[in-house]
């Protein structure tokens, strides 16, 4: 497929060393429209527990969107539809931004196993638009990953994604959390992602809701996503 939007710049991803002898890497991929300086400090601030973990905060490239008249913003892959609800079957979703997107993230992967952090101490995380890129690695990417953290997200290319689900992606754990009020992607829809993962085989998803939340995060999603990553990538 054809990709509907123009990628016209792209940007190097923010670094936050761990701040004792690094023996795991999350990476985080920031919402639609944002830019990934807006959660190195909340992440790089998630604990005591979590120093030995390097911080990968990849910066979306600038792209001309749809949903915005051809006029450039920040995004893994374009928005062809603002109902994330309708995006079920093909050519409802911007399967070559994705697959851009993905093989960037790849590379990212591949560069902190040649530092000599293991595929299974690298956690993939991401916010809104974020979150379904990272569910996407975790379930169809090339590296078996410690674990997949959704905040706010949703399920992308549900019509086939789960058909081409790793073996090993059932073994991979999923923290999803969604405030119950969001506007922009429905708490249904975010539920209904964990609910997915678990009735397609995935053993470990641990989903949280958070009362009268939006399309954003709160202190206690960040504590809860601080403690699931204490028990996904401990210290060694």
């Amino acid at each position: 497929m054809a990709s509907r939007s123009l990628k016209l710049r792209s940007f190097a991803p923010r670094i936050v060393p761990s701040k004792a002898p690094h023996s795991a890497t999350a990476i985080f991929h920031h919402g639609f429209g944002d830019f990934a300086s807006s959660w190195e400090s909340a992440l790089s601030n998630l604990g005591p527990r979590l120093e030995h973990v390097k911080w990968v905060i990849p910066q979306a490239p600038l792209r001309s969107l749809k949903l915005q008249g051809g006029a450039p913003g920040t995004a893994w892959f374009d928005i062809l539809r603002s109902n994330h609800a309708e995006r079920t079957q093909d050519g409802t979703e911007d399967e070559a931004g994705m697959a851009e997107s993905l093989a960037d993230l790849s590379a990212l992967i591949r560069a902190e196993r040649e530092a000599g952090i293991p595929s299974e101490r690298i956690v993939l995380g991401g916010f809104s638009q974020g979150a379904a890129l990272a569910m996407l690695a975790g379930l169809t990417g090339e590296d078996r990953v410690g674990g997949v953290a959704s905040l706010s997200g949703y399920l992308p290319l549900q019509w086939k994604v789960l058909v081409m689900k790793q073996s090993w992606a059932n073994d991979v754990p999923f923290f999803v959390g969604h405030g119950t009020v969001d506007p922009v992607i429905s708490f249904s829809t975010g539920k209904g992602a964990a609910d997915k993962l678990r009735e397609s085989g995935v053993k470990q998803v641990e989903f949280h809701s958070y009362e009268g939340m939006q399309h954003s995060s709160c202190d206690q999603e960040m504590r809860d996503l601080a403690a699931w990553l204490e028990k996904t990538v401990p210290p060694l």
